[in-house]
């Protein structure tokens, strides 16, 4: 139950009670974006998966990470890398949205980098890398999605319920702890249980699909940190909560 103090956590509850009267668990899985490098951020973050047994995938940016990432990465059971595009670079014009997989790029030099990024990720994580793509800000052309499974990535992984065009599986976060249009500040939890209670109520009408909550460690603020903790600790021990892998929600 909810601990006095925490009310905003409340109407979570109410909807997780809809998924415990339907037999089901809410699944819930944890996605990190732009790692390359060991900081103190990645460290807090990593701990904090690490206490609460949460396993965590990080989306790594192949083309600059560093040794001493790959090596902590290798040998921690609770990190998934997968590739974040291959250089994080933005191709888009002046007034366009960031984007690296298009923008003003052929379908033929995008689907060069990600040839390139999957051979970095099989080359430094073998079979420990889960075979996703993360296109940096959350971004894909739909041409380059419709032939992602021509360079060996069989999971798309971006942002929201929109459906892509793409023609491999996806795993989507829907819940994002940073609010980039407003500073780039940590959301409170108050407003992070109110879009997990919306996520939910989505998920239980598309067969009770799994949510993603998305991290950026670099950019977290004291809020971010706060608010992730309090979700930690608030689903801790929680029967109808389930926090997942990547590998587990696609099978592998």
């Amino acid at each position: 139950m909810t601990a006095s103090g925490d009310t905003h956590w409340r109407p979570v509850e109410a909807e997780l009670a809809l998924w415990s009267a339907a037999g089901r668990t809410a699944r819930l899985w944890l996605r990190d974006d732009d790692a390359y490098e060991l900081t103190g951020a990645l460290d807090r973050l990593v701990d904090m998966v690490g206490e609460h047994a949460i396993a965590a995938t990080l989306a790594i940016i192949p083309a600059l990470m560093t040794d001493a990432l790959v090596a902590q990465v290798r040998d921690n059971p609770l990190l998934f890398p997968a590739a974040h595009g291959l250089w994080h670079r933005n191709h888009a014009g002046p007034a366009d949205k960031k984007i690296e997989l298009g923008g003003g790029r052929s379908v033929e030099a995008v689907l060069a980098d990600l040839e390139e990024s999957r051979d970095l990720m099989a080359q430094a994580f073998g079979a420990l890398a889960v075979n996703m793509l993360v296109p940096p800000w959350n971004r894909i052309s739909n041409a380059a999605a419709e032939s992602v499974s021509a360079t060996g990535f069989d999971v798309l992984s971006t942002y929201g319920w929109k459906p892509s065009t793409a023609s491999v599986d996806h795993l989507n976060t829907h819940v994002d702890l940073i609010d980039w249009q407003s500073g780039r500040q940590g959301k409170p939890a108050t407003r992070i249980a109110s879009e997990i209670t919306e996520a939910l109520r989505v998920a239980r009408d598309k067969d009770f699909a799994p949510i993603g909550i998305l991290t950026h460690h670099l950019a977290h603020d004291a809020a971010a940190w706060t608010t992730l903790k309090a979700l930690f600790n608030w689903s801790a021990g929680r029967d109808n909560i389930a926090w997942c892998s990547a590998t587990d929600l696609l099978g592998r």
